[in-house]
């Protein structure tokens, strides 16, 4: 955790926020090296939330729509058939 830093000045920093590099515009870094450190939580959260900005970011350079988001348990009414 905590491999590339994000910033907004190249010689600081790897990364933008949205893990895009600062060097080569075309190259993105997701994961949980975009992450400063680890507290005493899981970060697994953090980390998917942080991947899926990524994700738009590149859908959105490529002008693609954005990706609906994921189906939620929570979502969910009870008793209903999933799908």
């Amino acid at each position: 955790m905590g491999i590339h830093w994000t910033g907004s000045a190249p010689r600081a920093s790897p990364t933008d926020w949205d893990g895009r590099s600062l060097t080569y515009p075309t190259l993105f870094l997701a994961g949980a090296g975009l992450s400063p450190t680890t507290g005493t939580a899981n970060p697994t959260t953090t980390v998917a939330a942080r991947s899926l900005r990524t994700v738009a970011t590149i859908e959105a350079g490529f002008g693609l729509p954005a990706s609906p988001p994921a189906a939620s348990p929570v979502d969910a009414t009870p008793g209903a058939p999933p799908g």
